[in-house]
């Protein structure tokens, strides 16, 4: 028992100093920042109130930041926060996003805040963030062209994975589902069918390779990015870096004789030689990055294989929260729930032929203005993170704010993309969910509505304001970032969250089995859906694969902002049949 008290009370000893020294080692960090910044909730300018207040609001992340965003970001002043690991940010005001985004990356550089932030640089030592090569690759083959060109593979993987996660026979009536449970099952299909290809997508193994190397790496990118003090990284990293390199180990056995295959073949192809044709792309990343291989011989297959890793296997899983996300406020959220016959009437028009799944030109702005407002307000209403984008000052003389103040080599700047997303200025009723604020009424209706024909031709009445484009840069619009550095891979997400959301919508109907919209998670500056939704959270009633549930839905009698709703008449659809008919006062 003695031997027990003495380990105990020595480990905690331990604990208590290692929290001191994080604690100091970030008031240190703090101190070297220039005393005009005001810190979050501080009442003076001395260094005991900084330091007080800086340790105060660190127990009240979001909250604390919320406040001094109303407090000075709102007149136009930068501010110094705690940010989760306890790590000063400062924190810039919407007025100078434009600035920090177009400073050169001599200056501010994203990757070293976005690895430091993730932890990548601590956990896989085998990649390099100074390789161009993959993040190339990302900005050819998610580029908008090539989207297009993968629109077909993209619907017939969701197709199957939402059949086979959802059912697809009506008669067997309500069926409950973990909705975190199927979207997850979903996108990681689809993602992995067009990420590796369809031979390595079917592969269990790499399947469960990379899910449980994700898995790691999200608790490490939490536990060491989000809540560590630098001084704890390297260590904890080598905790994390053995589970992942083992898992690392066995992804390169699956993946690289693949690409090593695929560029042999490529290159017999270039060459000239018979039976090279076989060789075509499958239109995957694994294709793409063979190709480029076989252009760029810099590079080999095993000096960017780790890099391939994380970008597309453990970074890409972004699409899991905000596809989530999208379909949690289309189930849950009351206020949006009354958009959902307008949305499905869109939808159902659009999309009156079977071959306009695979057309592209089905899912712009100009052909679903409404499913395009849907998607671009429940980002706003649920930002996956809080601050973003983040940018650490490299240059070694600083950086001069545009407010005047010089700031050290080293620093971190930060928006508060969240903030910005409640800001009455920019959003108007900003706790409302409302996405006919990204739109206006078509000044010129069809020729078509006197009549009431409804084809797969006609246009909406409504079209996006530049303001809703999913994949535009906005200063107060950053789910996808901004400026030089914008994801490259957000027309590739956007695509992907339309096309599921109009399969889901189009295809089944849905009932919540909670009054109110689950709560999300916020773990450090990320918000996170509720991951740990049980199954009796959500009801997906079963619906063939091209009807809708039930004959007759009711319409919400709420005012749009350009016309009330006098009635609606819903039937049994099928592709192919008349779109139901909206009558307008």
């Amino acid at each position: 028992m003695d031997v027990l008290f003495k380990f105990t009370s020595s480990l905690a000893t331990f604990v208590l100093i290692l929290g001191f020294v994080g604690i100091v080692s970030s008031c240190i960090r703090l101190w070297a920042l220039p005393r005009s910044l005001p810190v979050a909730g501080a009442k003076g300018n001395s260094h005991l109130s900084r330091t007080r207040a800086y340790l105060t609001s660190w127990l009240s992340y979001h909250r604390s930041r919320a406040v001094a965003y109303a407090e000075f970001s709102k007149l136009g002043k930068p501010f110094i926060s705690p940010n989760p690991s306890l790590s000063p940010d400062i924190v810039i005001p919407p007025q100078h996003v434009k600035w920090l985004l177009s400073q050169p990356s001599s200056v501010v550089a994203q990757r070293p805040a976005l690895w430091e932030g993730m932890a990548i640089r601590y956990m896989f030592t085998g990649a390099d963030p100074n390789a161009e090569f993959v993040p190339a690759l990302v900005k050819r083959h998610m580029s908008l062209g090539n989207v297009d060109v993968m629109q077909a593979q993209m619907y017939r993987s969701i197709q199957r994975w939402t059949d086979i996660s959802l059912g697809t026979t009506p008669n067997d009536g309500w069926k409950e589902v973990s909705l975190f449970d199927a979207v997850g099952f979903i996108m990681q299909r689809v993602g992995y069918r067009l990420y590796f290809g369809p031979a390595l997508a079917e592969n269990e193994e790499l399947g469960q390779v990379l899910q449980t190397m994700g898995n790691w790496a999200a608790v490490g990118g939490l536990v060491i990015g989000q809540f560590s003090p630098m001084v704890f990284r390297k260590p904890l990293g080598w905790l994390f870096r053995l589970p992942l390199a083992y898992y690392t180990r066995r992804y390169k056995r699956i993946w690289e004789p693949v690409v090593r295959e695929k560029l042999e073949r490529v290159q017999q192809l270039q060459k000239g030689q018979r039976g090279a044709e076989e060789s075509r792309d499958d239109g995957s990343a694994t294709a793409g990055a063979a190709e480029a291989l076989a252009r760029n011989r810099r590079y080999t297959v095993e000096s960017m294989s780790s890099n391939f890793m994380i970008m597309y296997g453990i970074a890409a899983n972004v699409k899991l929260p905000g596809s989530l996300a999208l379909l949690l406020n289309l189930i849950t959220l009351p206020e949006a729930r009354t958009y959902l016959p307008l949305l499905r009437q869109e939808i159902e028009t659009v999309l009156f032929e079977p071959t306009a799944w695979t057309d592209p030109e089905t899912f712009t702005p100009r052909k679903m203005p409404l499913a395009t407002a849907f998607t671009r307000e429940s980002m706003r209403y649920s930002p996956l993170v809080a601050n973003i984008p983040v940018r650490t000052v490299v240059a070694r003389d600083g950086v001069i704010l545009p407010d005047g103040t010089q700031v050290p080599c080293g620093a971190s700047l930060s928006c508060p993309a969240e903030a910005m997303t409640r800001d009455e200025r920019f959003f108007p009723d900003p706790d409302r969910f409302n996405p006919f604020r990204f739109l206006v009424e078509e000044e010129t209706p069809p020729t078509d509505t006197a009549d009431r024909k409804r084809d797969s031709t006609k246009e909406s009445r409504y079209i996006l304001r530049p303001d809703g484009n999913l994949t535009a840069a906005s200063e107060t619009f950053l789910f996808f970032g901004y400026g030089p550095h914008f994801c490259p891979g957000r027309f590739f997400m956007v695509r992907l969250l339309m096309v599921l959301l109009a399969y889901i919508v189009k295809h089944y109907d849905f009932e919540p089995t909670t009054t109110q919209r689950p709560v999300g998670i916020r773990a450090g500056f990320v918000n996170l859906p509720p991951l740990g939704t049980r199954h009796d959270d959500f009801q997906q009633h079963d619906t063939s694969r091209h009807h809708l549930a039930r004959g007759a839905h009711g319409m919400p009698a709420y005012p749009t902002p350009f016309h009330d709703i006098k009635k609606a008449q819903w039937t049994n659809l099928q592709d192919g049949q008349n779109a139901p008919i909206l009558s307008t006062i």
